[in-house]
This record gives C-alpha cells, structure tokens and sequence, in this order.
C-alpha cells in the first residue's frame, strides 16, 4: 500500500514497487493538478510537496513510466477559526466572523452553548451580527458542515469574551440649584467618558416651596 506517512506538507510516499531506482521521476495527480518529484533511494521512496492542496477529499495517483499506476484517497481535513471574539463595551456591535478552508458548506456558531445561526459559507467566510450585547461573559464557537462530501467537518477552538460597562461620572456646573415655582432652569452637565450612547437621567429632588 502507499504510506502518507500522516503528512500533508511533506508527505513521505513508498512506491508499490521497492525496485524504483534513485532519481526516477514520480507524477502525483491530486484532482486536477499534478505535482512531479523524484525517487530519492532505491526502494521507491519518495518526497511530494502537497502543501498548496486545498481542503477536501481527493483520489491520488502516482504514475512511473514503466511501472503500474497506484491509487489512494488524500484526505486534507478542513480548518475552521473565528475572529471578532473580543473584549467590548456595552453599546458596541460585535460581529463574529469564522474563516474556513473550504469554498463551500454551512458554518453554525454557538454562543453560550447554544446554537445561534447557520451562515453559508461565502468566499471562506461567514458571520453573524450579534448587535448590541449586555454586559458579561461570553463564549462561541462554531462547527463545519458540507452536505456535498466534498469536505470533512470541522470545529474551531471556544473563544471567550466580555461585553462590560463604560465606567462613568457626571459632573454639575454648580455644586446646587435652588429652584422656585415656574422658574425655568437650565442644568449644564459634563459626562466622562463622552459617549452620545450613554443615557442619563436627572432627578429633582426636595419639597413643595411656597
């Protein structure tokens, strides 16, 4: 049988026949591109650089001239990692965005635990909008499928982060306002950090002045 030898980047091939001179030129047919080498001993043994290969399930081929053909499967599993997972504040969006070594199939993201969206996978890409979270901790992951069995499912690594509050104070012109009856007034504020999103409520409190 032929050995992959495990590797994908530097798969270490054994001809079917041990009697392969040195130096005999070796064609791998992998879908539709084909890689040569050589032979480097007198047992058939072989280097072949597959490292451009993308992801998915291929039938390999090595042809010698003079020798009879082999065959395999050329297994490239898929790679699935997210970015976006960051630490922000409250009021900001967060946006989700998994990258996949496939050109096609349905990424699932899970937040907490539970299954949030299903995306197609567009141009090795998909995400999800999250929008505006509330403060704590979250964690997401996602997981690769292709309907098509062109490609091995996939899982990415769980990514942890927070979502938490600006820290905020406000600060008065005048330490207080004394105010009559129908006497308009105006209140100047100053609100640290500046943040058009951050909502503020301003309370009177006191009695009934005659």
């Amino acid at each position: 049988t032929i050995d992959l030898g495990g590797k994908i980047d530097e798969a270490v091939i054994k001809a079917l026949n041990n009697t392969i001179p040195q130096g005999t030129e070796i064609a791998v047919t992998v879908g539709e591109d084909v890689f040569t080498t050589n032979t480097t001993d007198n047992k058939g043994s072989f280097v072949s650089d597959l490292s451009n290969v993308e992801s998915g399930i291929y039938n390999i081929t090595f042809h010698t001239e003079g020798y009879d053909d082999a065959s395999t499967i050329l297994v490239v599993n898929t790679q699935l990692n997210l970015t976006g997972a960051d630490d922000a504040k409250v009021g900001n969006k967060t946006t989700i965005i998994a990258n996949v070594t496939a050109n096609e199939g349905n990424v699932t993201f899970y937040i907490n635990g539970k299954k949030n969206q299903t995306v197609r996978v567009n141009n090795k890409t998909a995400s999800i909008d999250l929008g505006e979270l509330e403060a704590g901790n979250y964690t997401v992951y996602a997981e690769f499928s292709d309907e098509t069995g062109k490609y091995t499912p996939a899982t990415s690594e769980e990514y942890s982060f927070e979502i938490t509050k600006y820290a905020t104070s406000i600060s008065l012109n005048e330490n207080s306002y004394k105010i009559y009856a129908k006497e308009n007034i105006t209140v100047l504020y100053e609100i640290t950090p500046n943040n058009d999103d951050i909502p503020v409520i301003l309370g009177i409190f006191g009695g009934v002045l005659n």
